[in-house]
């Protein structure tokens, strides 16, 4: 990943499949967007109507549920956040930066599939 955003970034096999899935655990979130689980050490933000949601606010974990169902259209990823553009006009923010991080861990998100695909982003990528 680079600074600017990219096109035929890491994260665009997620465009057309749909958010079927908010786990929300301890220290970390997972979104099953298709097949891919997304464990997420950092509190997403969403992005609703160009206003911004995040964890504390009222009504956070019903807005990132409502996501269910929505179709990824987009994905950006640059070195400090993946945005996924969803069908409903949201958008799901998650910072890679590291002082973001729940737990203080080394990672910033673990992206798996069925297929045994694997990819960490955090310090040591």
């Amino acid at each position: 990943m680079k600074n600017s955003p990219q096109k035929n970034g890491a994260f665009d096999h997620l465009v057309g499949q749909r958010v079927a899935a908010v786990t929300f655990i301890w220290e970390y979130y997972q979104l099953l967007i298709g097949t891919e689980t997304l464990t997420i050490y950092a509190h997403p933000q969403i992005v609703v109507a160009n206003q911004t949601i995040a964890h504390g606010d009222p009504g956070y974990r019903d807005t990132l549920c409502e996501r269910i169902g929505a179709e990824a259209i987009e994905t950006v990823d640059t070195d400090e956040q993946l945005a996924i553009a969803l069908s409903d006009g949201s958008r799901i923010l998650v910072s890679f930066r590291p002082e973001d991080r729940v737990s203080g861990g080394p990672e910033s998100l673990v992206a798996t599939n069925p297929k045994g695909r694997l990819m960490v982003v955090g310090d040591s990528e």
